[in-house]
């Protein structure tokens, strides 16, 4: 196979790899196994997907470079769109961006992660007859003598960045075999599922969730003695619980994952890290290769919805704002007609009550003045929500939060989860 090829190739192979990094099958087939010099390897799909991970976190831009730059930006778009393969719209939504503007984004994030990897291995040295170059990275990347990524740092991005979700367990699940299953069947280890109908959505950080199943997972495929690991999930009253167990006769050592610079216990101790991040509890009942009895328990956060009602007479904006809260732990009520507040309030019991302070038929701060009057809504948070620059005004008036159109998802949700403890302690 020619691997002589200049940048914009290598380029065009990487998005390919990227996009099939946990598919054996296809990672056999790119140049780039060759190119890498990594051909000669027990697994050189295995060793292309360790290899393209590791750049990845190569790019984790150092601790001083501020996490609202560019170079954050771009990094965690590779690492939720790739190593994650979290789909475009939640890492959009997640982030604030269009998926529009996320394309953008990871585009340029696949050229500067080939510029990184063209730079390392010294790609331009293979390359047959050509003139063209790589650019120059970014500034504010990193140099490649880079320290290890600081892991506090980066659960403390998640903590600040994603919202609590509502998830079914169902769909968290098969996120995530989607994910690991190709990696699964290659070593000969087959994944099972089980899980009971009407089981409750789980509430929590869905990235989070996510990843602590799939490093209990990694850490079972290591482990394992037997020829399957079983996922079962059970009610409980404390919560969902999600076991991973393996199971079966013993395996043969065709079966054994390879050697890793990351063992099992590394994938525990991440998941438990990741279980503290979204509130739930984790147990593990052996950590030692060959034992017949790994068992893993992630015990799930499960909750009701918070009722919000929003008042607004802009269409539009109800929309977006149902949009917002689609999945999360607040449930939806829209009201385009003030004057319909309080029967609204009284027949829903909102929780949390957010307003626009320029609609028809009243003055501007009124609403405002007759929900911290009237002693039904006295004790419910209210944030105004207004292209107006009135913060102090509104928390003068006895709002509870402010928040400058036009919404930004994140700073909502971030506000509604402030909120919802306050509106807790009065739930009726």
């Amino acid at each position: 196979m020619d691997t002589h090829f200049p940048f914009e190739t290598f380029l065009h192979e990487l998005q390919k790899v990227l996009q099939n990094l946990y598919d054996p099958a296809e990672l056999r087939k790119s140049p780039l196994a060759t190119l890498l010099n990594l051909e000669n390897r027990p697994n050189p799909a295995l060793a292309l997907q360790d290899t393209i991970t590791n750049a990845i976190q190569s790019l984790r831009p150092r601790t001083d470079v501020p996490l609202k730059s560019n170079a954050w930006r771009l990094y965690h778009v590779l690492t939720y769109r790739y190593i994650e393969q979290s789909s475009q719209a939640f890492v959009a939504d997640n982030m604030g961006l269009s998926v529009r503007q996320l394309r953008r984004e990871e585009r340029e994030g696949e050229r500067i992660l080939a510029e990184y990897l063209w730079k390392k291995y010294n790609l331009q040295s293979k390359v047959a007859s050509s003139t063209e170059t790589a650019p120059q990275p970014l500034a504010d990347l990193p140099p490649q003598n880079l320290h290890t990524p600081d892991q506090e740092q980066e659960l403390e991005w998640l903590r600040e960045s994603f919202p609590s979700e509502m998830v079914q367990i169902q769909e968290l699940v098969d996120s995530a075999l989607k994910a690991i299953t190709p990696l699964a069947l290659s070593v000969g280890i087959p994944i099972t599922c089980q899980i009971p109908e009407n089981t409750p959505p789980v509430m929590g950080q869905i990235t989070a969730m996510r990843q602590a199943l799939l490093n209990l997972l990694l850490a079972g495929l290591h482990l394992a003695a037997n020829e399957r690991i079983d996922i079962v999930v059970e009610n409980a009253d404390d919560g969902l619980r999600l076991n991973i167990c393996t199971a079966g006769k013993p395996i043969t050592q065709r079966g054994v994952m390879p050697p890793q610079q990351t063992n099992s216990t590394d994938f525990i101790e991440m998941a438990q890290k990741l279980s503290d991040l979204f509130g739930g509890q984790m147990t593990v009942s052996s950590h030692q290769r060959g034992s017949p009895d790994f068992c893993a328990t992630l015990l799930l956060p499960v909750t009701d919805q918070i009722p919000v009602l929003i008042i607004d007479d802009n269409a539009d904006t109800l929309r977006l704002l149902q949009r917002y809260l689609s999945g999360t732990l607040f449930r939806f009520i829209g009201l385009h007609d003030p004057e319909q507040t309080m029967d609204i309030i009284q027949e829903l019991l909102p929780r949390i009550v957010v307003m626009d302070v320029m609609m028809p038929g009243m003055d501007d701060w009124e609403l405002l003045g007759r929900l911290r009057a009237h002693p039904t809504t006295h004790d419910i948070p209210v944030i105004v929500c207004t292209i107006l620059p009135q913060e102090q005004l509104a928390l003068a008036l006895g709002a509870a939060g402010f928040i400058r159109k036009p919404v930004n998802r994140q700073v909502f949700l971030a506000e509604l989860e402030r909120q919802s403890g306050r509106a807790s302690q009065t739930r009726p």
